[in-house]
């Protein structure tokens, strides 16, 4: 574990002891949304294998589980939050690591779907995306949520925290994704604060292949498909 990711740990190691329920979500509202917003990406869980990275306190694992995962793993730095998953929720597999140098691919084992929700802006990106990337099957896929580095509301977040919070931007993304030579297809979509929250907290772009949006979005979130055919 990096030195940025041990501040992290120690970071939510505290809030996890203060009971907040949502972690990176401001509310259980936006919880919600962003849970669904996730599985309508992902498309059918029933007898896929699921990686949940930065997986909390494990609400999306167990969804993922209550859906009919074939597995779940649930990955996470908090030595203390994965402990706690380990002894209350026994039928799923919670892993306390980093994947920031590639060393737990072998514990973690190849899977269908990986979910990196509201995480990549703490971890050393592009290596985990990398070591994320090698651990999806054919035809797999990546669905992420991270907040978007040109949205001034963000920005804030980022003055806080310093280079130990680094949201990203759809340029740095398709950077990294277009080099890759095993990926079928990358889409993006924005999600904007709703002008009247008391429905649902964001409003949701149209997919698309690049950004580009007139207004800068709060949140990004990414499909990333891997080919289903091996790369010669």
């Amino acid at each position: 574990m990096n030195a940025k990711e041990e501040f992290w740990s120690s970071y939510y190691g505290d809030v996890v002891k203060t009971g907040n329920a949502w972690l990176d979500y401001s509310n259980e509202r936006v919880q919600a949304q962003t849970f669904g917003l996730a599985l309508e990406a992902a498309g059918p869980i029933r007898s896929r294998r699921c990686l949940d990275v930065g997986c909390g306190w494990g609400h999306f694992s167990r969804l993922l589980d209550s859906l009919g995962a074939a597995s779940v793993t649930g990955l996470d730095i908090v030595p203390d939050m994965i402990a706690h998953h380990e002894r209350e929720y026994p039928r799923i597999r919670w892993i306390c690591g980093s994947l920031s140098t590639g060393d737990l691919s072998t514990e973690l084992g190849p899977c269908d779907v990986a979910f990196l929700l509201e995480v990549l802006q703490y971890l050393p990106f592009p290596e985990v995306l990398r070591n994320v990337w090698n651990q999806v099957l054919p035809g797999g896929r990546i669905v992420a949520v991270v907040p978007n580095a040109n949205c001034s509301i963000v920005s804030r977040t980022r003055s806080r925290f310093g280079d130990r919070y680094a949201p990203l931007t759809v340029a740095q993304i398709e950077g990294e994704l277009g080099a890759w030579p095993d990926v079928e297809g990358v889409e993006y979509r924005g999600w904007f604060f709703a002008r009247d929250q008391r429905n649902v907290p964001y409003e949701i772009s149209p997919w698309r292949s690049s950004g580009g949006w007139d207004v800068e979005p709060n949140r990004l979130q990414l499909v990333a498909i891997k080919s289903a055919a091996p790369v010669a």
